[in-house]
């Protein structure tokens, strides 16, 4: 017998599964260039923060707990 996502059997929201179709997000911006002429890296809030944002979906089949039985037979 196997539970997959257990925690999701307890609380809707714990093993969640959210994604960003394919060239949709650009993780890192630039804020600007240093006086010596580096520039200046920021992680984007749409990476840190997938819930509040438009562009991830929930993946709906996986995000839901699943429970499995088998049975071996062996002669």
């Amino acid at each position: 017998f196997d539970v997959l996502n257990f925690m999701n059997l307890f609380d809707d929201d714990a093993g969640s599964l959210w994604f960003a179709n394919f060239n949709t997000l650009s993780p890192i911006n630039i804020d600007g260039i240093t006086d010596d002429g580096r520039p200046i890296y920021a992680l984007d809030r749409t990476i840190t923060d997938p819930e509040d944002n438009e562009k991830y979906q929930l993946h709906s089949t996986k995000s839901r707990w699943r429970a499995r039985i088998g049975i071996r037979w062996t002669f």
